[in-house]
């Protein structure tokens, strides 16, 4: 399990997704200003990525391996021009 954190703009409909790289079926949550938002991922050895899309367009995307860049439990940041 992580923990993404940021940011997204006011009165947008954003969504978060966290999946492994290169799959197509991507689960997507809501969210809106700042969010911590919990995700449990698996083991993959092309890494994972972290995508916040408003309104249709992506605000941010971050590629991460789990376990090396982010710890279980830990927490990952996307960055955005709306993040703290």
């Amino acid at each position: 399990m992580l923990y993404v954190v940021g940011s997204t703009p006011p009165n947008s409909t954003c969504t978060l997704s966290v999946h492994a790289a290169g799959r197509k079926d991507v689960p997507q949550q809501l969210v809106s200003g700042n969010f911590r938002e919990a995700f449990m991922v698996g083991p993959s050895r092309k890494g994972h990525v972290a995508t916040v899309q408003c309104d249709g367009a992506v605000l941010a995307e971050r590629r991460f391996k789990y376990g090396k860049d982010v710890r279980f439990g830990g927490e990952l940041s996307i960055d955005s021009p709306y993040s703290p």
